[in-house]
């Protein structure tokens, strides 16, 4: 998921939001947990999806997570784990922010 954050005058330094869907496509219960570091948040950190559900979580990025309005990009993993199941999935934030710089 791509986050980017443009500073524009009338534009406030507010956290930029997207979805996720988090499909289960076999036929048992799948509980998860999801791992995240700020500057990027999620709304739900664990959770269970019935078979052949969707889960939709809001994945967050906070462009004032600096005090110094310097542009920079900055790279994380969100990490779905699954009880009783080895699996993980790693899905790779990227959150822009973009300031008037000399």
């Amino acid at each position: 998921l791509n986050f980017q954050f443009l500073w524009a005058k009338d534009k406030p330094v507010a956290p930029l939001s997207q979805p996720l869907k988090l499909h289960n496509i076999g036929p048992l219960d799948v509980r998860f947990k999801v791992d995240v570091q700020y500057p990027f948040s999620v709304d739900t950190d664990e959770g269970v999806i019935a078979p052949n559900a969707v889960q939709e979580i809001t994945v967050d990025f906070d462009p004032a997570f600096r005090a110094e309005r310097k542009s920079c990009t900055v790279k994380q993993k969100l990490t779905i784990q699954y009880d009783e199941h080895p699996a993980s999935n790693n899905i790779e934030l990227i959150g822009e922010v973009v300031w008037p710089n000399l």
